[in-house]
Order: structure tokens, then sequence, then C-alpha cells
């Protein structure tokens, strides 16, 4: 959280509400002003507004309470974890989730009678990550055999006035270091105003959110969390654009327009790859 208290205090949460409900506010009334003496278009207005501060605050909420009962969930598998690394049945906590739920208990009662499976499962599962995997899914994906493997179709990195293009989220326009990160738990990488680039982002990833001066993410959708947290907070957001982790690094300084949906390469000069 260092980033958070390294932010601007004109950057907190309270604030950045403040201003961007004062602006929700004066947008409202200019629409109301529009369509004065036409009842029924203001009474649709009025609906429609009612209805979204209603309904997108709400659908992040189930989410991020659903986040947490999983969360209650993966504790306990991974206190589990933790007794099997200490037994030397593998290596990490985390390797104990090969499991499936109806193996549980007959895991609790041998433990090491699992460790072949578990490791089995584990060099099947750490093969995938040499996949790249389809960008949309929209029937029955081929079988895994037919994926092409990610060595296979490496992508440069880009060179200064490079632009990506993807869908526009959050509105306005932030020149700042890129950030890439894969895992929010990396968030200390992150400094207040970079530029965080990212595969996608869920719940877990709302406070990088607030140390971000944007957002670039390979995959969402329009209305997709990276596109509902940057617009509450205000800062400029892109998505699907889907090279962006792996044509941007570190350090480069790109220009994020989140109202044309571009990410322009200004600098390389201080990149690198981690």
């Amino acid at each position: 959280m260092n980033g958070i208290r390294r932010a601007s205090d004109a950057d907190s949460p309270q604030a950045r509400h403040e201003r961007l409900a004062a602006r929700r506010s004066a947008a409202a009334d200019r629409l109301r002003a529009g369509l004065a003496g036409n009842e029924e278009a203001l009474g649709t207005l009025e609906m429609a507004l009612a209805s979204t501060s209603l309904s997108v605050p709400a659908r992040e909420r189930t989410k991020a309470t659903c986040v947490a009962v999983v969360n209650e969930v993966r504790m306990a598998i991974r206190e589990l974890g933790r007794r099997g690394v200490e037994l030397g049945l593998y290596a990490r906590p985390e390797d104990v989730m090969m499991l499936m739920n109806d193996e549980l208990d007959a895991y609790v009662a041998d433990p090491a009678s699992f460790r072949d499976l578990i490791a089995t499962r584990l060099a099947d599962y750490e093969e995938l990550f040499e996949l790249d995997p389809p960008f949309i899914i929209a029937s029955d994906p081929a079988p895994l055999s037919q994926w092409p493997r990610r060595t296979e179709r490496r992508m440069p990195l880009l060179t200064d006035g490079a632009v990506l293009t993807g869908l526009g989220g959050g509105a306005g326009r932030v020149t700042g270091r890129v950030c890439v990160l894969t895992d929010p738990s990396d968030m200390a990488r992150l400094e207040p105003g970079d530029v965080l680039v990212a595969p996608f982002t869920d719940a877990a990833w709302t406070p990088l959110f607030l140390i971000a001066g944007a957002v670039v993410v390979d995959v969402g959708a329009i209305n997709s969390h990276a596109v509902v947290v940057s617009r509450e907070l205000g800062i400029p957001s892109v998505l699907s654009v889907q090279t962006a982790t792996s044509q941007l690094a570190d350090g480069m300084e790109v220009t994020v327009d989140g109202t044309a949906g571009t990410v322009t390469v200004e600098s390389t000069a201080g990149s690198t790859t981690v």
C-alpha cells in the first residue's frame, strides 16, 4: 500500500468522489435543461439516472462480495496446503488446489497418498501457461493440442510513436510511465501516476486504481470492472487492447487516451523488461 500513501491527498477516494459527483450533477442538470417542457422525456431521463445509480454500484458490490466469500474458502484450503508443505508433499500451499472438491475428505485422511496425483496435475497445469488461448470464446474451443504456443506468437516491444488501439473506457488523456503487472499482489511496483497495464482486472485490482494515473488492459468489455472503476475514479482507461502486456514494457512513457481508445508510445528511453 506504499503507493497509496505516496499519492496526493487531492487524489484520495473522497476527493475524487466529490469532484466526479459534482460533474455528474452538472451534466444531469444540463440534460434536464435541454429537455425542459418535455415531461415524457424528462421522466425517462430521471428513470435512467436512478437506475444507473443503483445498478452499476450493485453490480460491483456483488462481485466484491463473491470475492470475499471465495477468499474465506481459500484461506481454509491454504491452511491445508501449508500443512502439506510441512509434510514435504509439495512446494507451495497453493499446490493443494490441484485437488478436486470431492477428493478433499480423502486427502485430509491420508495426505501422502495424493503426492503423485498433485505433482502430475501441477505439471499439466504449468504447461497451460505455454499455450496462447483464444482471445474470444463464442463456442466450444478447439482442443488444447491445437492451441498455438506463446513462443510462436512472441510480440515485439513497441517503438517510439507506435499506437495500440482498443476500446475507450474512462474518458480523458494522461501521459505516464508504464508499469506492467500480471498479479495485483505485486502492487508495490506501481508508483503514483503510473499507467497500469494488466491482462484484465477484477475486484482484487481495485486498490491499484487509486494509485494509477491511467489503466490499460488486454481483455475487457465496455461494462467491465476496469471501465466501471476508472470512470468512478475519473481516470482514463483503454480496454481490449489484446497485446498491451506483451508489447509495452516497464518504464516506457505512453499517452493513454480513454476517449479515443488509444495508447501512444511517447518514449522507450527508460524502458526495462521484467
